[in-house]
């Protein structure tokens, strides 16, 4: 669930479809065989403004107006409109805080698990924590990857101004 705007902007769906191109496929993979990818995101808010409870994003040629069908879609769905209808109810239960309150019992019952049962919490506690291991292991990569190229950075300027070297020659 995107609770900011920044967060469902149409790029990043760009970028978490190439993510999924790239690791679901492999060398000399035909190109037909890619799978058909959707992208969904659930917003608490209607990030595009049309006042639709969902959007189907699909890419067009401008010429004739017909769908490019390259096996990817986007799909918004937008929270904020409960309609008495499946998706409302879905939408609904989404940003529920009292499980009793859900439609859907197969989602009741599983959230009922996590929120409500010593299991639940704990499962939920192991994977937060497994994700946060992950986040810092992510930064401490990050971390020592900018220090490299900003120690680069700094042999080259020095390079350039103690000898006397071009920027190609420092290379």
């Amino acid at each position: 669930m995107q609770r900011d705007y920044t967060g469902a902007n149409p790029r990043r769906a760009r970028f978490h479809g190439s993510l999924i191109d790239a690791s679901t496929s492999y060398p000399k993979e035909e190109w037909k065989d890619l799978p058909h990818m959707i992208i969904i995101f659930i917003t608490e808010e209607d990030v595009l403004g049309y006042g639709l409870p969902i959007y189907h994003v699909h890419r067009t040629i401008d010429e004739n107006n017909q769908i490019f069908d390259d096996g990817s879609e986007i799909i918004y769905i937008n929270a904020s409109i409960q309609e008495d209808n499946a998706l409302g109810r879905l939408m609904h239960d989404f940003l529920c805080s009292e499980t009793s309150d859900m439609h859907y019992e197969f989602l009741r019952k599983r959230v009922s698990y996590f929120k409500e049962t010593e299991g639940g919490r704990k499962e939920m506690c192991e994977i937060w924590e497994e994700i946060k291991r992950k986040g810092k292991q992510e930064g401490i990569i990050e971390g020592e990857t900018r220090g490299r190229i900003e120690r680069t950075i700094q042999l080259i300027q020095k390079m350039m101004t103690k000898k006397g070297y071009t920027l190609e020659e420092a290379f």
